[in-house]
């Protein structure tokens, strides 16, 4: 027969150009029809594909695999049973045979048996119709669907109501039906008959060993997918054009449901929930544009809870009496929580039904959830507030005129509808006008693309940005390039524009048309009487931040991927601007002047890792000076002509200095262009400045007295040992890298017993530990080099010789011995398994005494602990610590000194705290937040006998249940030794003391003064 090519679905054109032999073989059903197909031909071209179809009915009892040199055809019922396991070859098309009623074609997975259809993003496997697959159009309701029994039922469940010969079992929640990842099921859905549906995908009392990842539903006659009971977990979930509702769990599901994303054109409600229900949705998009009922989320019935986090309804169905979140009966408010959800969109019912008010209580109380979204265009003209309890999207320009005052509230989200030209989203603060975006620390104000927001795609050029236009400006300063309608004054050189703290700005920038383009934060003659401090700039499609003229100061400035330069000052621009730092990955310069500007720049780090042309800093035209103090330019771009400083025409000497700044980098040029000779001699003229950093081996032991001075790179190769009492320094600034290598070939510093380290930075200018990987340009990971570890004398007999490396043995002589100095070092990318038990971490202390100084450490991507201490009396203090692949900080051997001021960000690896051996140190101001572990808690008692003090700390505990709470114990703590005051509990799991001594550590901690739990 003839078929034409255009009519084939594209998911399946690959396939269909394959050629096909033969009629099978391996394993077979019962009974089991092969089937060869007409060749298929294209008349208009010499190409011929053949295809095989074979034919799967009835029951499959035996272990068998479908290939993906077939198409498989489903007819009638076909049941995987008896213990047997169905496999699916990655890129593998089964499809259902039109039917209805007994005839309807659909796959059941019995309990006991398994799936194994492991595809793949390149090569997914696909259920599909026979219809569709022939090239006749897609829709729903040309076959049944694929439904998998388990055993992990409870006594909601009913036998499988399509076919209640499957009933799942009720034995084992962690049963394992097998593998369904990247599968696509399509054009399905038939109804038996009235409420015996098949859904796309079926899930009755499937067990969390069950893996379900990235699987796409489409066009399915009834629900996309629908789950009873069980605790199967599901992520990368995307359904669409279902005829009912697209997720429906039923009957005590209990799973977790990570990223699913719903496109609700048709049918009912995006998420249906009815029995006992209170399942966890952890990121979630679901755009609602025509439902007939039920809302974006539907509490059917009594008893319903659930727990929704990082999510977007966007609800632009007519209005029809449901809301956004609709419910029948009374929810279970107790088990129903919301964090971080928006609700926006056209439709402004937000909840409605029966437990409207309960359920809009538990959103309220919850953390950063938005429920309304109100849009911003033309002209602000009066005083207005923008409040946080609202999603604000900017429309074409906002402009703010006639000394209207914007106020933004703490923790607002301001977003920019995406469009180009004269549909360009950005807003203009107009001179005499304000704006007051005061942001806190902990409540951020954030511009970003309506894009973004909706998608969770980043991307330059989104959308516009901010400009702010003042009375500070000058006679270069123009009229706004942009618009020329905004000029700024010449007024006043003290003039408050507003206030902007703590304020993010991100995905911005539009060229409206050639040299007229938006910034991420643009100011135009802006005075010094305005606030801007704590501003992060990322993704702008030109700079970060331009300034023409004016002379306000910037304080806190952080800025990343601009395609343009990141931080550019114009037409006399004379403010200061304090710590300042810029990683260059895109874009041009990292500060480009231009105009008789000789701004003041106080404090600045800027990293250019890839750079198109300009340098760090780039004196672009003539008479521009400029004043560096405190700072340093990495420069690790690939030779290009432009070196770190870069310069075009004259610039003017008398106006220039540097001062305490340090060139460094891969890249050798450090001063280029028309200035290079006179700019270099005003740097050598400055003092404190460093422009030559070479890399210099270390290896082996060090046995005399050595300093390590910033103006060179140190690189560790293998183990470098310092010994016999010498004293190893290192510089304010300098930077010592760890050689790649695993085994033997490990790098890694070790201080022996009766040798110091004196290793003090400062805040500006930290020493650092890194990876040579990660300094040469690499990405940022844990493992790339091993770390730093010190010995001391302050042992005592639980502690043991070294475990990575016997030949250091702590000596137990001194309590109060000082092993040196550690102050303000960075400690980063380390961590390396020697062998089993055998780690090196990111900072290692063996019996350290109290004489040693330890404080403002930062560690960051450890493959092991952050830091790890056995035995000694040193004190530690002002420690941040966080992306460890074991424990963040882990104590043993009875460790007794204190800890001031702990802050540990675990999202990866096990605890926070970790305490082994007769241990009872003290922790005095700590902040531990837990967002993702495998176990062990926020601090851990993990053996017998250990006691710890806690004072003046929080554990934030949002990890998912593990049993394993905020406070987990084995064996039996030492409660004589064991207390906490004014300590904190709280977080997303309710799991707050867990394990052996549970009782015993919630007694202490209930006994102590100003505990909440």
């Amino acid at each position: 027969m003839k078929l034409s090519t255009t009519i084939i679905p594209s998911f399946l054109a690959a396939s269909l150009l394959l050629s096909f032999t033969g009629c099978g073989g391996g394993n077979s059903t019962t009974p089991t029809t092969t089937i060869t197909n007409t060749t298929t031909s294209d008349t208009t071209s010499s190409s011929t594909s053949t295809s095989t179809k074979e034919t799967l009915s009835g029951e499959i009892t035996a272990d068998k695999t479908l290939t993906a040199d077939k198409v498989w055809l489903l007819t009638g019922l076909v049941a995987v049973k008896n213990g047997a396991t169905l496999t699916i070859e990655p890129g593998t098309t089964v499809i259902g045979k039109a039917g209805t009623g007994a005839n309807t074609s659909y796959l059941v997975v019995d309990a006991g048996s398994k799936i194994n259809a492991a595809g793949t993003a390149a090569k997914p496997i696909i259920f599909t119709s026979e219809t569709s697959y022939d090239g006749g159009a897609d829709a729903w309701g040309q076959w049944g669907g694929l439904t998998i029994i388990g055993n992990a039922g409870n006594a909601q469940v009913d036998p499988y109501e399509v076919n209640p010969a499957f009933v799942a079992g009720t034995s084992n929640m962690a049963d394992n039906s097998g593998v369904l990842t990247y599968v696509k099921i399509l054009n399905s859905g038939i109804t038996m008959e009235e409420n015996k549906e098949i859904n796309g995908l079926s899930l009755v009392g499937v067990g969390s060993g069950t893996t379900v990842d990235n699987i796409t539903v489409d066009l399915s006659d009834d629900d996309g997918i629908e789950i009873w009971g069980g605790t199967v977990n599901l992520s990368n979930v995307t359904i669409s054009r279902c005829s009912d509702d697209h997720f429906d769990i039923d009957d005590g599901f209990s799973g977790k449901v990570t990223n699913l994303n719903l496109n609700v054109t048709t049918g009912n409600a995006g998420i249906e929930m009815s029995g006992e229900t209170a399942a966890t949705f952890d990121g979630f998009n679901i755009a609602v544009s025509n439902s007939a009922k039920e809302g974006g989320i539907y509490f059917k019935k009594a008893g319903i809870g659930g727990h929704f986090k990082n999510g977007i309804i966007t609800y632009d169905t007519t209005t029809n009496g449901y809301g956004a979140i609709h419910s029948s009966e009374n929810n279970n408010a107790t088990n129903t929580s919301f964090t971080n959800v928006t609700l926006k969109g056209s439709n402004a019912d937000k909840f409605t039904g029966d437990s409207a008010a309960s359920i809009e209580a538990s959103f309220d109380a919850g953390l950063k959830n938005i429920k309304y979204v109100e849009n911003l265009s033309g002209e602000i003209t009066a005083d207005r507030t923008l409040t946080a309890d609202k999603i604000w999207v900017i429309n074409g320009l906002v402009a703010v005129k006639n000394s209207a005052t914007l106020t933004i509230e703490a923790g607002t989200t301001i977003l920019g509808k995406a469009g180009t030209g004269a549909n360009t989203a950005y807003m203009v603060v107009d001179k005499n006008s304000k704006i007051m975006a005061a942001g806190t620390a902990d409540k951020h104000i954030v511009f970003t693309s309506e894009i973004a927001y909706d998608s969770g795609v980043s991307a330059v050029g989104q959308w516009g940005g901010l400009t702010i236009i003042g009375n500070a400006g000058n006679a270069q300063v123009d009229p706004y390039e942009v618009n020329p309608l905004f000029v700024a004054g010449s007024s006043d050189m003290a003039d408050n524009s507003g206030v902007l703290q703590y304020v993010d700005i991100l995905n911005s920038g539009i060229t409206m048309e050639e040299n007229k383009e938006i910034n991420g934060l643009s100011m135009v003659g802006v005075g010094s009487g305005t606030t801007v401090e704590n501003i992060t700039v990322n993704k702008s499609d030109d700079d970060c931040v331009e300034i023409w003229g004016g002379s306000v100061n910037l304080t806190n400035v952080t800025l990343s991927e601009c395609t343009d330069d990141h931080f550019d000052i114009d037409d006399g621009y004379n403010g200061t601007v304090k710590n300042l730092s810029v990683v260059g990955t895109i874009g041009n310069a990292g500060i480009e002047m231009s105009g008789e500007t000789a701004a003041t720049f106080d404090g600045f780090n800027i990293t250019m890792i890839k750079s198109a042309k300009e340098g760090g800093i780039y004196f672009k035209k003539a008479g521009i000076g400029g004043h560096f103090t405190n700072g340093t330019v990495t420069y690790n771009v690939a030779t290009n002509g432009y070196g770190a400083i870069h310069s075009a025409e004259t610039y003017s000497a008398a106006n220039t200095s540097f001062t305490n700044v340090t060139l460094n980098g891969t890249n050798t040029s450090k001063f280029t262009g028309d200035s290079a000779t006179g700019l270099e001699s005003t740097f050598d003229s400055g003092t404190g400045n460093i422009k030559t950093v070479t890399k210099e081996t270390l290896s082996g032991e060090i046995t005399a007295d050595k300093t390590l001075t910033a103006d060179k790179v140190w690189l560790l190769t293998g183990l470098v040992a310092v010994k016999n009492g010498a004293t190893l320094t290192i510089e304010p600034g300098t930077t010592v890298i760890g050689k790649a290598g695993t085994g033997a070939n490990t790098s890694y510093l070790v201080v022996d017993a009766g040798s110091k380290i004196n290793a003090a930075g400062t805040a500006a200018k930290p020493i650092i530990f890194t990876s040579e990987t990660a300094y040469d340009g690499g990405a940022d990971a844990w493992g790339q080099w091993g770390g730093l570890t010190i010995i001391g004398n302050a042992g005592n007999a639980q502690v043991d010789p070294y475990e990575v490396n016997p030949a250091f043995v702590a000596g137990t002589s001194n309590m109060a011995d000082n092993s040196g100095v550690l102050t303000y070092v960075k400690i980063l990318n380390s961590g390396i398994t020697m062998e089993e038990n055998k780690e090196i971490n990111g900072l290692s202390l063996v019996g350290v005494g109290s004489g040693t100084t330890v404080d403002n450490i930062t560690v960051d991507l450890s493959d092991d602990d952050g830091i790890e201490i056995w035995g000694g009396t040193v004190n530690l203090s002002n420690v941040t610590i966080s992306r460890c692949s074991d424990d963040h900080f882990d104590i043993d051997d009875g460790f007794s000194g204190k800890v001031t001021n702990l802050n540990l960000n675990v999202t990866t690896g096990n605890a926070g705290i970790e305490m082994s051996g007769e241990t009872a140190a003290t922790f005095d101001g700590f902040n531990i937040a837990v967002s993702n572990s495998a176990k062990e808690g926020g601090i851990y008692f993990k053996k017998a006998g250990i006691g710890g003090h806690f004072k003046n700390g929080i554990i934030t505990y949002d990890t998912t249940t593990n049993g394993y709470g905020a406070i987990h114990s084995s064996e039996n703590n030492n409660a004589t030794n064991t207390s906490f005051t004014n300590v904190t509990l709280k977080g997303s799991n309710t799991d707050k003391f867990t394990g052996d001594s549970a009782a015993s550590i919630e007694a202490s901690f209930d006994a102590g003064t100003n505990n909440i739990k």
